[in-house]
């Protein structure tokens, strides 16, 4: 066949057995489609911010596709804590309600997450003594990493008393 002779070279003691050829170029495929289940990691940084006018509790949480896509995720925070404002580039809405102690976060992206999505948790709490940082759950997630990051602007010493399922780092990892 002249047309593949120069895109393949059979040296023997192998033979040219079968070629492709072509009738027109009118030609279809059908392919079959189904959903994959979805399989999502997420990292979340928590950032505690200490001024003298109170406290912000940040929450990041970088949601990470593996496989499929999903068009939400649910996360959960300790009801005890006020209503957060969450905000993302891709987030529609939020929905929430309370259910045994912890307030649920139903976020609705604009449109199905193939790559990644962020979405941010803000509290802005009254300055006491003391804080007890509860970390986000997320519903589904085969994997969550958690960061920690506290910066103190306020007059006052603030430091970390108790830290549980947390691991130090230096500022070069």
């Amino acid at each position: 066949d002249p047309i593949l002779e120069p895109l393949f070279n059979i040296a023997p003691p192998f033979v040219k057995k079968r070629a492709v050829s072509f009738e027109g170029t009118a030609w279809t495929v059908e392919v079959t489609m189904a959903r994959e289940a979805a399989r999502f990691a997420a990292d979340a940084v928590t950032l505690v911010r200490v001024s003298d006018d109170g406290i912000r509790l940040s929450q990041q949480v970088g949601v990470s596709m593996e496989q499929g896509a999903v068009k939400s995720v649910t996360v959960r925070l300790p009801a005890s804590l006020p209503e957060a404002v969450v905000s993302g580039p891709a987030l529609r809405e939020v929905r929430t309600s309370v259910k045994d102690g912890e307030r649920l976060y139903e976020c609705a992206f604009q449109s199905d997450v193939l790559g990644s999505e962020a979405l941010t948790f803000d509290h802005d709490l009254p300055l006491t003594p003391t804080l007890s940082v509860p970390f986000v759950k997320v519903d589904g997630v085969a994997r969550l990493q958690r960061f920690f990051v506290t910066d103190n602007r306020s007059s006052r010493e603030s430091r970390v008393t108790e830290s549980t399922g947390l691991e130090p780092t230096t500022r070069q990892v």
